[in-house]
Formats: C-alpha cells, structure tokens, sequence
C-alpha cells in the first residue's frame, strides 16, 4: 500500500517536474519582487490608489455600503484585495491612506496576494504551453517540441512586464490569471470532455468579466469558433460549454444587482452590468482626447488614457524636431477651452490641449453616450476607421506601459545584486517583445484559423477578441500585456514548428548526399 502511494508520488512528480520547478520559481521571484524590490503598497496613487481605497471600503462595508462611484470600476480587483484586507490586515496595520512606506509596512500581505496571482498565471502558461507542443495519446500529429512549453516557462516566468504589473495594485495581473485559467481548461475541455473543466472554464470566465468586462467579448469569440470547429473540438459538447456559462450567468445577475444598485443613487434609471465607466472609454475611442473632464455644481473630475496622451505629445515632439510623425491623436472636437486644464494653459499663454468638458459625473454615461455620437456625427465613418487602427496599434507601440512610463530608472539590491526597475527596463521589454515574439505570435494567431490548428486556435480568439475591443474603445500596451501569454506561446509554438521543418530538411538533405 504504502509503496504504491510512493510510486505514485514519484511518478507525478516526475510528470510534473518542470511544472513545479517553474510555479514554485515564479512564486518565489515574485514574493521577492513584491516585498523587497518593487512593493505595490509604496506606490499607491492614481488608479492604484482607487483599488486600495475601494478594498478599504469593502472591508468596511462589504455589502451594505453604497455609493455611485462604486459602481464606475469593475469590482473584482479591488474585492480580491478586500478580503486580503479582511482576513490578514487591520486599519491600523492597514490604513486606507497610505502616504509611505512605513504608514504601508502592514499592507504586505496584499502584495503576497498579487505575488500568488502572477505566480498562478505562469504556471497556467507553462500547462497551455505543454498541452499544445507535447505529444498525447489524443493529438500524436502534434510534434516532438517538448522543450518548448519550458523555454515558454522561463520567458513567462522572466518577462518584465509580467512582474511589473503584478507590483501595482492594478487590474492587469488577476485578469491576466484568470486568463491564462480559462484558456487552459477550455483547452483541456475540448481534448477530453470533463465537466470539470467546463465548470472551471465557466468558473475562471466569470471572475475574469468581474475583473474586466473585455472577457465577456472572448466568450463571444469563443463562440462563434466553436460553432464553424465544433467536429474538431468533440469534448467541448453543448451540453457541456451550457455547464459551463452556469458561473458566468450566475456571476453577470449578482454583478447587475450589485453595479445597478450602486449606480442608481445618481439616476433611478441606470443599468449595468459590471461597471459604468464603458461610456467614458466610448468617449475617448470616438473622440480621441486625450482628457475628459466632468463636472457639476459639486463635483469635478478628469481622466485621459495614457497612450492618447503619448501619442499626441510625442508627436508634438517628433515636429518640433523636424522629424517624420507617423501616427497621431486627430481629435475630433477643438479643444474646450472650459476644461480646467486648458485654463491653466491659457493663463501662462500656452497651446491648449486636447480636452472635453460633460456636465455630469463620470459615471453619466447618457452624457457620455451622446458625446460620443456628437463625436461620430462630426467626423464621420471613415476618420472612425482611422481611429480604431489607431487603437489596434496602440495596442503594440507609440506608448509605454503605465505606470512604469512614469517612473524613473532605479536599483534595488537583492543578495548585492543590483535589480533595475522603470520606464528603461519596461521600453527594453516592449521593443525586444515587439521585434522578436510579437511577429510570431500575429503569424500563429492568422495560422489558427486553419482546421488542423483548431487548437491553437482557442487561444487565438482571445487576441482577436483583445483588438476588437480596442478598436471600439482605445488601445495601451499596459491593456495588452495580459494577453502576452498567448504571443509567446503561440510564438515559440510556431519557432518550434519552423526549427522541427528545417531539422527535417537538413537530415533529409543529409541522408542524401
């Protein structure tokens, strides 16, 4: 009996060898990274400081506490660190105003927390990785690329962006686990058929949407495939994928509860799903400022997407320099000279900036809808058309990630080693990502379409999903890097296919002569 177990131990961990090595090394690097060389609760501001403040109030007043601007975010992230908060802090280890360092010193358990999210989308990356490249008893056409699900491990595990964004309290890092989660039981459902999966697929789906609504697009993507694939997908049944939109379905009616609830205390008349600020970013993908402020008698408030704002001051800077300026904002409407901005301009005798003014608060999306359409009327379809390239390539370069793009260059010792952290680091990333992997990936995602890469296929929907979104609303590379796990994937996926074919080539050659 007990020789049984050991060899059954024994042979899992053999199995899973690599598997495990790469999850505890991407564990520990980022419990290291989150605590010692970059912790998230020494940069609390911005949006990051609106996930904190929304934890501290879902501890608070988890479910009777309402509010109008509750229901603007999505309410994954910051339900996630709230019961962090709740299980592992107290307000006085924890404050909800966090000014430095030491006032944070107690938040470090929210930073394990982000540490185990990036943690748990590398190892989902390495089991996609080995369930496409390695050869099974159900896909014995796939090839003998066993080394590439661990060199996709290692890039997973190493790459920049990954470990920056797990170190700001952001969106960026629970979606990219939830992700990297659903891909991979989506995979295994269509290759073997258990309900599990499907309830795990469903399960991972629906904290997904909660974290960002953009999952709910995958689904539809996901959808559609299947239906032209469904002969080559035989475990993912009807029965089964309806199994599995149980959670979502369950999820979306609390969601709307929830969000409508908290909305309805500006306008008895609102209604959302998981969040109310799809409007705003409407607005900005229709009308390409790069700020929108709203205001009423009581309340003021502006936001601006970070890669507008890169693209319309760096090619105000390209100009100035004299040099070529190949893409650009183009907004749509002059630029209000009422937005609070423009008047600080005005007084110094400054170019105003691209900036709209909405009577209302932020989360007014009837003021906002009817921008948007004010927006479109003005421009017409084909500038529009313009502007959702605009998007897409944003979504690859023009900007820096964020916030990493505001952050100066800075060493960290960890052991005597020096860790460099910053803009620098994060540009280095994005331009070796750009010029090596992205290609192969863009290549793979088209080759998906084939019938007999109907695999691959399920995680290429994801990125076609990805670029519609951002052709309707805007495109960053910091709302791309959690779908870069699909991009190294399916890029070394394709560097193993081309080095198996040209092996192949030089033996035959080889044998011939």
């Amino acid at each position: 009996m007990a020789s049984s177990f050991f060899s059954k131990v024994t042979r899992f961990l053999r199995r899973e060898a690599w598997v495990l090595l790469l999850g505890t090394l991407a564990f520990v690097t980022r419990i290291v990274w989150n605590t010692i060389v970059h912790p998230p609760r020494n940069y609390v501001f911005s949006d990051m400081h609106g996930y904190f403040d929304r934890s501290h109030d879902f501890v608070k007043q988890p479910l009777t506490g309402t509010y109008d601007y509750l229901a603007f975010y999505p309410w994954g992230t910051h339900v996630y660190l709230g019961w962090i908060r709740r299980l592992f802090t107290t307000p006085q280890t924890c404050p909800r105003e966090v000014k430095d360092a030491i006032a944070g010193a107690g938040c470090w358990p929210m930073d394990i927390g982000m540490a185990l999210l990036g943690a748990i989308g590398v190892v989902y990356t390495v089991l996609i990785a080995r369930r496409l490249t390695q050869v099974t008893s159900e896909h014995r056409n796939t090839g003998k690329r066993r080394w590439v699900y661990v060199v996709v491990g290692f890039a997973a595990l190493l790459y920049y962006p990954f470990l920056s964004q797990g170190s700001y309290y952001l969106s960026e890092t629970p979606f990219f686990a939830c992700l990297a989660a659903a891909t991979f039981h989506s995979l295994r459902l269509c290759d073997e058929g258990k309900s599990g999966d499907a309830v795990a697929f469903g399960i991972f789906v629906a904290l997904g949407t909660s974290v960002r609504p953009q999952m709910l697009m995958s689904v539809v993507f996901l959808a559609v495939f299947w239906f032209f694939r469904r002969s080559r997908l035989p475990g993912a049944t009807l029965k089964k994928l309806v199994l599995a939109m149980v959670p979502v379905a369950l999820m979306l009616v609390f969601s709307a509860i929830r969000t409508t609830r908290h909305l309805r205390v500006m306008d008895k008349n609102e209604f959302a799903l998981v969040a109310a600020n799809d409007a705003l970013n409407y607005a900005f993908g229709r009308c390409h400022a790069i700020g929108i402020e709203a205001r009423t008698n009581t309340y003021r408030s502006a936001f601006g997407p970070p890669s507008l704002g890169s693209l319309h001051f760096g090619a105000r800077d390209q100009r100035r320099k004299g040099k070529p300026v190949y893409l650009e904002l183009d907004p749509a409407l002059p630029d209000d000279p009422a937005c609070e901005v423009n008047k600080r301009h005005k007084e110094k005798k400054e170019p105003t900036e691209p900036c709209l003014l909405v009577q209302g608060r932020m989360w007014s999306r009837p003021a906002f809808n009817e921008l948007a359409k004010k927006c479109i009327q003005k421009t017409g379809w084909l500038r529009q058309g313009y502007y959702a390239f605009t998007h897409v390539v944003l979504n690859f370069g023009f900007n820096i990630t964020w916030p990493d793009s505001g952050q100066r260059l800075r060493y960290t010792p960890v052991l005597g080693i020096p860790i460099p952290t910053g803009r620098p680091i994060m540009e280095g990333f994005q331009l070796g990502f750009g010029a090596s992997i992205v290609p192969f990936g863009i290549v793979g995602c088209v080759l998906a379409f084939q019938k007999k890469r109907t695999r691959e296929g399920l995680l290429a929907m994801h990125i076609w999903a990805s670029l519609l979104v951002a052709a309707l609303y805007f495109g960053e590379t910091r709302l791309r890097t959690p779908y870069d796990f699909i991009f190294i994937i399916l890029g070394f996926d394709l560097m193993g296919r081309l080095a198996t074919w040209v092996g192949r080539k030089i033996r035959a050659k080889t044998a011939r002569g």
